[in-house]
């Protein structure tokens, strides 16, 4: 990517596959500058927002892991995302999000997309019920729709009393329409460290 933009400095697309590849590599506040740049060269380049939201989704559960509320590696008593509204760093996520969140509806996503989208957004906002519709929603419109299965079992990996089996049949069904989804992988990776198998976890992390 790096290449390319010598190139062409202007070329929109190189600056998001350069951010997503920073995103990819965990290093999300690299990855900004680079999106935002590609959305001011494209503002209509859908994946450019999709690829930010996403930054900023994974900015946010970074700070609710590290709040203090939560203890990092506490996997057994994790039931519930811990309430951050007041927090000065969330609620800027947050405002983001919701920022990406319109301007990607706005830009006429396809319908599955605009639900899973919107369920995003409620789950980050702590409206879990409003959440899980929009993914069920997305699920009814186009039951391949490979990030409505993802979003739909990690929201259910933090409800009270989680469905670990349906968790596992969505994420399933995530990686057979999607192999490549970090995110899915990610819910794997959890669950197995979850469950205590190591040896498993270590593996997952490899295939990262």
């Amino acid at each position: 990517y790096g290449r390319a933009l010598e190139i062409d400095p202007d070329f929109a697309e190189a600056w998001a596959g350069r951010g997503r590849a920073l995103a990819d590599l965990g290093d999300l506040p690299g990855a900004l500058p680079n999106l935002a740049r590609a959305i001011e060269l494209s503002p209509g380049y859908t994946e450019a927002y999709h690829a930010r939201l996403f930054v900023h989704t994974m900015e946010y559960e970074t700070l609710w892991t590290k709040s203090g509320k939560v203890r990092d590696l506490d996997f057994q008593s994790l039931t519930e995302f811990p309430d951050l509204r007041g927090d000065p760093v969330a609620d800027r996520l947050i405002e983001q999000i919701r920022g990406d969140v319109t301007t990607l509806l706005d830009l006429g996503l396809k319908p599955e997309e605009a639900a899973y989208f919107k369920g995003w957004l409620a789950r980050v906002s702590g409206d879990r019920e409003r959440a899980r519709g929009e993914f069920e929603e997305c699920l009814k419109i186009w039951p391949w729709y490979a990030p409505g299965y993802e979003g739909r079992a990690s929201l259910e990996l933090v409800s009270p009393r989680p469905d670990l089996d349906g968790v596992q049949r969505d994420i399933k069904r995530t990686i057979a329409l999607d192999p490549g989804s970090l995110r899915a992988r990610g819910v794997v990776l959890y669950l197995h460290i979850r469950a205590r198998d190591f040896l498993n976890a270590l593996t997952d992390l490899k295939s990262l």
